[in-house]
């Protein structure tokens, strides 16, 4: 079994980063749900930059498709989330937008956390 390290300075600065986006998004957002808009887009991305610049596995080929499987899903949630603050959405369309990128992104990386490479 791996052992997978924990980098407790890149997490905290990733969670801040996406702490100012988020609060980004709530500010500029054209929508009342603004709250929930700000709140969901911080953590989403909060999450992805945690498992993409806070978690280091031994094996070099399982670390390098965990980081660029983060990074690209996680311009695509930025992507997504910058088109939803400037239309007037509603809040149904993007939790199910977000909860589908948010899941494929899951169970890839489970995928890749499983295989033996």
């Amino acid at each position: 079994m791996d052992k997978i390290k924990i980098n407790i300075v890149q997490i905290i600065i990733a969670i801040g980063i996406n702490v100012i986006i988020g609060f980004a998004f709530y500010n500029y957002a054209h929508t009342e749900y603004r709250l929930i808009f700000g709140i969901t887009s911080g953590t989403l991305l909060a999450i992805i930059s945690f498992f993409m610049a806070g978690i280091s596995h031994p094996n070099n080929k399982k670390n390098l498709n965990i980081k660029t499987l983060s990074g690209i899903f996680y311009i695509i949630m930025l992507i997504m989330n910058l088109i939803f603050m400037f239309i007037n959405f509603k809040l149904p369309i993007f939790i199910i937008v977000n909860g589908i990128i948010f899941l494929i992104y899951l169970s890839i990386y489970s995928a890749i956390q499983k295989s033996r490479q």
